[in-house]
């Protein structure tokens, strides 16, 4: 049965299990990596701003974008029952517009786009204000995975719950509209496995002039030689995060490296980008710690 006339269906972390804020920055960094930490900046001319600046150097391809597929299979039932779908999202339009636009040709969904539009961040209430304007009377079901949803939320007359965020689900079921949640992980491996800790064996060869010195049961040497050791292990797995940040597009293609953290959705390229920080901090204080 048809939940309502129009159906709004939210982008990042709903219809797909990433962000494309972040992957704008992730793809326009191997693009145009000086122009991409520039537009940075952007920020504080307003988060729209940002969206729109990050967006023209770096879209993602919306064929690379790992989907929620139980929700897009549900939204064809929808559909099929005389709904009409719309991209509702706070990303910038230059994304918005072709996933739309792709959800159309790949998945036989025709949809409209409600986007920010490098003036107005439509988040939370400014979607809503946006929504109800282009809803009328008709009545309307919205799908959606943050806290900044659940102000749409208690409008709607119909909820759709994506992910598995305890808040956001306790509020959906608190409106009593509740009628579909889709909070299936994505395919793919975790966090750990994005550091590569099988690659760390590679850095044992530190040890190797320690024990070839007969140094091994010097405490001082070996604590310099494990500390060392750590360095050289943190900075290799940043390096190997970047590297699935920059080729998330590519990776995305292929058969095995698709289920990577990071192009599988499992672990959020922002998530990504601060564990780059973290372990680059942690590399430069441990060779500190060795010496200068």
């Amino acid at each position: 049965m048809r939940c309502a006339d129009l159906i709004y269906v939210d982008l990042d972390g709903s219809l797909t299990y990433t962000d494309t804020l972040w992957e704008s920055l992730a793809t326009g960094l191997r693009r145009a990596p000086g122009a991409s930490l520039l537009a940075c900046f952007n920020v504080l001319r307003g988060r729209a701003a940002l969206k729109a600046r990050l967006a023209a150097l770096g879209a993602p391809e919306p064929v690379s974008l790992p989907l929620r597929e139980p929700l897009i299979e549900w939204l064809k039932t929808q559909h099929a029952q005389g709904a009409k779908l719309i991209l509702a999202s706070a990303a910038d339009s230059l994304v918005v517009g072709p996933v739309a636009m792709h959800m159309e040709q790949a998945h036989g969904l025709p949809m409209r786009s409600l986007s920010s539009d490098g003036t107005v961040n439509r988040r939370s209430a400014a979607k809503l204000e946006a929504i109800q304007a282009d809803a009328g009377a008709q009545s309307w079901a919205y799908a959606g995975n943050s806290t900044d949803d659940i102000v749409i939320f208690r409008k709607a007359h119909a909820v759709v719950v994506c992910g598995d965020e305890g808040d956001v689900i306790a509020a959906a079921r608190a409106t009593g509209k509740l009628v579909a949640q889709f909070s299936e992980p994505p395919e793919g491996k975790g966090a750990i496995a994005a550091l590569r800790p099988h690659q760390w064996l590679k850095n044992l060869l530190i040890f190797v002039p320690v024990l070839t010195a007969f140094k091994f049961l010097d405490a001082a040497v070996m604590w310099q030689a494990l500390i060392a050791f750590i360095a050289f292990s943190a900075a290799a797995s940043a390096g190997y995060i970047i590297n699935d940040l920059l080729d998330l597009a590519s990776d995305r293609k292929h058969p095995r490296k698709r289920l990577r953290p990071f192009a599988s959705g499992r672990v959020s390229v922002l998530a990504g980008f601060g564990m780059t920080f973290g372990l680059l901090v942690l590399a430069c204080g441990s060779a500190l710690a060795v010496g200068p």
